[in-house]
């Protein structure tokens, strides 16, 4: 009885949303893509918020209730029908009464399976699409038959911009850059590609000044409007976030913001949880929290990053399963291992069922076997790296969100009474979810 409450409250839900849309003429921002949805959605919003009325979509609101959920401005209700009523009575007072509504909402647009996309966009016009990189072996592959189909199904959101809308995705993605809206509307790329319309130059590590050089952020030079900035990303590193930073910047100049006033705000913007964030931990170490969640071609970004980070202990890495992969997933793994090996990882702790494949490959190609260690879970991969850290030593930990791999990060930290502030999926909810 409460799923079938539950999902007369979520049908109703979505037709307030629709409502509203028509009632409130909101301007909308749609993201999509593979990689970086949400942080854009984030950099998107600091950028506007200071110079606009906007709304975005909550942590990862990005689905057929998610996006309704943020347009009405209300909370998910998980497992409780009495939060569920209470939204649809609040939707309904939405409707009928005259409210201060944004002016602009920044919505996360997710496709986890064939179909979500075009269902949306039958009754959701963006003014402004931004699409993220994509990659050859994206997240989510196997609930579509091939690469292609879910390449479609990311184009309908721009197929579905406003005939006056704007178009901005990713240059560096060839999957990504190949989508390009057919219509009329004005269409620019970002990255760091010679021929985006807004680039950014090679990044660069920050460090503190004093001796210990501990990575605090990552810059580039961006070019925007023909304006040359430093671009500053700060308690996080990987060139990810500097993309995010830059897309934000493109918008807001697009929006007539300053690309000054853009830049600025990353002095001062905080990256969501799990995302390369930057956690000091036990025994004087430095954690990087990349556990949200992974993909190919995010996990290779997030190697490539460590690679580059100068620091005077071990360089080690505790990658998960990347789920949701398909048939690509054994040979998905198998790459991520090589890499492993090539990018001189110092240790390497594998957790799930798929990542052994990884630590199988990593040995494979030349790693020591007394430099792996394989674990069944997070909890076991954190009392494991517990015994033998030592200061110095940078740990970056990935997986996708099936593998709970913020629960290591947690035994980790120097800190842990921060891990509600700090760590991904901290709610309730998830805290019970096994």
């Amino acid at each position: 009885m409460k799923k079938i409450l539950r999902s007369w409250c979520i049908a109703i839900l979505q037709w307030q949303a629709k409502q509203v849309l028509k009632k409130y003429k909101p301007k909308i921002i749609a993201i999509t893509g593979s990689v970086g949805k949400t942080s854009t959605k984030d950099a998107i919003y600091s950028v506007l918020a200071n110079q606009l009325h906007v709304r975005k979509s909550e942590k990862s609101f990005n689905n057929d209730i998610g996006i309704p959920l943020t347009i009405l401005g209300l909370p998910t209700g998980w497992r409780d029908i009495r939060i569920w009523v209470q939204n649809v009575v609040k939707g309904f007072e939405l409707l009928l009464f005259r409210t201060q509504y944004p002016e602009w909402l920044i919505l996360e647009v997710g496709a986890r399976t064939p179909g979500g996309i075009p269902n949306t966009v039958t009754w959701l016009k963006p003014d402004i699409v931004v699409i993220t990189k994509i990659g050859t072996v994206p997240v989510h592959i196997e609930f579509f038959p091939t690469l292609q189909d879910l390449v479609l199904e990311k184009k309908s959101l721009s197929d579905a911009l406003k005939p006056d809308g704007i178009l901005l995705v990713n240059a560096d993605d060839p999957t990504t850059s190949a989508i390009m809206s057919t219509g009329n509307q004005k269409r620019y790329t970002y990255g760091i590609s010679d021929s985006a319309d807004m680039k950014i130059g090679s990044p660069d590590i920050l460090y503190t000044g004093d001796e210990n050089q501990i990575p605090t952020g990552i810059q580039a030079m961006c070019i925007i409007s023909n304006e040359k900035h430093m671009l500053s990303v700060y308690n996080t590193v990987g060139a990810h976030a500097l993309d995010n930073a830059l897309a934000a910047c493109a918008v807001g100049s697009l929006l007539n913001i300053p690309v000054e006033k853009c830049v600025q705000v990353f002095l001062k913007h905080d990256a969501p949880p799990g995302r390369m964030k930057l956690i000091d931990g036990i025994k004087d170490t430095l954690l990087i929290d990349d556990t949200y969640n992974a993909s190919p071609i995010a996990t290779v970004s997030a190697l490539e990053t460590l690679h580059m980070i100068r620091n005077k202990g071990r360089k080690c890495v505790v990658l998960g399963d990347m789920l949701e992969l398909g048939v690509q997933s054994h040979v998905a793994h198998e790459n991520i291992g090589k890499l492993v090996y090539d990018l001189g990882v110092d240790f390497l702790i594998t957790v799930g069922v798929r990542a052994k494949t990884i630590g199988e490959s990593a040995c494979h190609s030349g790693l020591s076997s007394d430099r792996w260690q394989h674990c069944d879970t997070a909890e076991k991969a954190g009392d494991f790296i517990d015994d033998w850290i030592e200061s110095g030593d940078v740990i970056l930990l990935k997986a996708s969100q099936g593998i709970r791999l913020e629960r290591a990060v947690e035994r980790l930290m120097r800190n842990p009474q921060d891990a509600e502030k700090l760590l991904a999926r901290q709610d309730s909810a998830w805290k019970e979810a096994q």
